[in-house]
C-alpha cells in the first residue's frame, strides 16, 4: 500500500497572522443580483425580434426575382452561350502568340457561342 512519505506530512506551513486576525476576509465583496436579465430589452433581443420581419420579405421579393429569370428561356440561353464563349476566347487569348493554336481555340469558340445561341 502506498503510505505517505515522512517528508509529504512535514511540509505544511504555519500561519501567520499579520496585525489582523480576519485578514482574508474580503470587505468589499462585488456581488450581482442574479434575476437581472441582460438579455431582454436590449438591442441584441430587438435586432432578434424585428430579424424575421425584414427577412421574410426580402425572401419573397428575392424568389419572385428567381422564379422570373429562370422562366426567360431566351434570355437564358443568351447569359450560358455568352459564358461558354468568354471560356472559349480565353483559352483563345492564352494561344495568341501560337498562330495556329489561336485560330483552332477562336473557331472553337465562335462554333459554341452559335451553337448555343440556336
Amino acid at each position: 500500500m502506498n503510505t505517505p512519505s515522512p517528508n509529504v506530512a512535514n511540509s505544511k506551513q504555519a500561519v501567520i497572522a499579520s496585525g489582523t486576525k480576519f485578514n482574508f476576509i474580503k470587505l468589499t465583496p462585488n456581488l450581482s443580483d442574479k434575476t437581472v436579465s441582460y438579455f431582454f430589452r436590449s438591442t441584441k433581443f430587438y435586432l432578434w425580434l424585428l430579424l424575421p420581419l425584414l427577412l421574410i420579405p426580402l425572401a419573397i421579393i428575392f424568389r419572385k426575382k428567381r422564379d422570373a429569370i429562370a422562366g426567360d428561356v431566351a434570355g437564358n440561353k443568351v447569359r450560358k452561350a455568352n459564358k461558354l464563349a468568354r471560356k472559349y476566347l480565353s483559352a483563345a487569348k492564352k494561344e495568341l502568340g501560337n498562330k495556329d493554336s489561336f485560330y483552332v481555340a477562336l473557331e472553337r469558340a465562335l462554333h459554341n457561342y452559335l451553337k448555343g445561341q440556336a
